[in-house]
C-alpha cells in the first residue's frame, strides 16, 4: 500500500545536526515517509535508518530516485553538499529548509565559493538567532523561530553530580585553527584553542587547590595535543550528560556543549583570552546569561568565585513538526 505521507528527505553533516534529528526522529517519521542521508564523515549510534553519502552524484541519484516533497537539510560551515543539495532541488522545483542549530557563524554556514545559497527557508533556535542573522546578511528567505530540540530535552536531564575531593575542571575545546589562518583568528577571535589551553593551565597552577583538568576534543579538531600530559587529559569520545555533570568547572569558548553544561545548571565560565575588543561568539555571555572574562586575571577571579550570577536560559518547545505538515 503506498502511504500517504509526504515524502521527506533529510541531509545531516555535522553533530549539531544529528543531534536534532536524533532528538526528532520518533515525530518526523510519524508524519512523513523519511529518507535520511548521513555524509561519509559521520558516524552515528542510532535505530534509525539512513543511508550514507560520499558525493553531489550520490545525493542527487537519491534525490531523483525517491521524489522528496520536502527537503530538510542543517547548516555546516564548510559542507559542500548542502549547498549542491539546494541548487538542485530549486531546480527541480522542491522546497528546502534548513535548520541554524547554533547562535553564530550565520554567514559562513550558507556561504559557498565566496556566494550565499539560501534554501527557501531557515530555522533558529530562537528569537534572537532570526534578529541577529536579519542584521548580519541582506538577502533574506523566510525566516521563522522554531527552539532547539536537543537542547530543550536537557533540562529534565538534570542529575546529582559526584563528589571530589579535588577540583575537576573541563576545558571544552574547539577548531578554531583548522579553519582560520593567523590573520583570520586575530580578526575574529583574537585567540585560538590553544591559547585557550596555556592561558587556563596557567591559572589553574596558580590556585591553591587540587584540580584535575581534562580537555574535550572536538571531533574536528587536529590532533595537535598528545594523548597523555602530566598537566591534563585528553578526552575524544562524545561526553555524555551523566559523565559531563561531574565536573566541578566547565571552561569554554562558544561551543554548544557549553551550553550544554549550563543548562545542567553547572559552574560554566565562557573564557576568551585575548578577546576583549572581539565580538562575543559565545550566545550565553553575548545575551547576558553569564559573564565573558577575556584575561587570565580575570579568570582567577571567576574561578575563586564561589556565588555563580546565572540567570535561566529558557529554550522554547520545538515546532519544526506542526511547521513542515503546514508547508504546501
Amino acid at each position: 500500500m503506498t502511504s500517504n505521507k509526504k515524502r521527506l528527505l533529510v541531509f545531516v553533516c555535522d553533530l549539531g545536526a544529528i543531534q536534532i534529528i536524533t532528538s526528532l526522529y520518533h515525530l518526523l517519521s510519524a508524519n512523513f515517509e523519511i529518507s535520511l542521508l548521513l555524509s561519509k564523515e559521520q558516524k552515528i549510534k542510532s535505530c534509525m535508518d539512513f543511508k550514507t553519502v560520499e558525493s553531489n552524484e550520490d545525493v542527487l541519484t537519491h534525490i531523483k530516485n525517491f521524489c522528496p516533497d520536502l527537503i530538510l537539510l542543517g547548516t555546516s560551515s564548510g559542507n559542500l553538499i548542502e549547498p549542491f543539495i539546494i541548487k538542485s532541488a530549486r531546480s527541480l522545483k522542491i522546497k528546502t529548509i534548513s535548520f541554524v542549530d547554533q547562535w553564530h557563524n550565520y554567514t559562513l554556514r550558507f556561504t559557498h565559493l565566496d556566494q550565499l545559497v539560501l534554501p527557501d527557508k531557515i530555522l533558529f533556535p530562537d528569537e534572537n538567532a532570526l534578529y541577529e542573522f536579519k542584521r548580519e546578511v541582506s538577502e533574506q528567505p523566510t525566516l521563522v523561530a522554531c527552539g532547539q530540540p536537543y537542547l530543550a530535552q536537557i533540562r529534565k536531564l538534570n542529575r546529582p553530580k559526584k563528589q571530589s575531593k579535588e577540583l575537576q575542571v573541563l576545558l571544552i575545546s574547539e577548531p578554531i585553527s583548522k579553519y582560520l589562518d593567523k590573520a583570520q583568528k586575530d580578526v575574529l577571535y583574537g585567540f585560538d584553542e590553544k591559547i585557550l589551553l596555556k592561558s587556563t593551565l596557567k591559572v589553574l597552577n596558580h590556585l591553591n587547590a587540587k584540580y584535575k583538568c581534562t580537555v574535550k576534543i572536538h571531533p574536528k579538531e587536529s590532533g595537535y595535543l598528545k594523548t597523555h600530559s602530566k598537566r591534563f587529559k585528553v578526552f575524544h569520545k562524545t561526553m555524555s550528560h551523566n559523565q559531563l555533570v561531574n565536573f566541578d568547572i566547565i571552561i569554554g569558548m562558544h561551543s554548544t556543549m557549553l551550553i550544554e553544561a549550563y543548562l545542567l545548571d553547572l559552574n560554566v565560565i565562557v573564557f576568551h583570552p585575548r578577546g576583549e575588543n572581539h565580538f562575543d561568539h559565545c550566545m550565553l555571555s553575548r545575551f547576558g546569561f553569564t559573564e565573558r572574562v577575556t584575561t587570565t586575571f580575570a579568570l582567577m577571579k571567576k574561578l575563586k568565585k564561589k556565588k555563580r550570577t546565572q540567570k535561566r536560559l529558557a529554550i522554547q518547545e520545538y515546532k519544526l513538526i506542526d511547521f513542515l505538515k503546514n508547508i504546501n
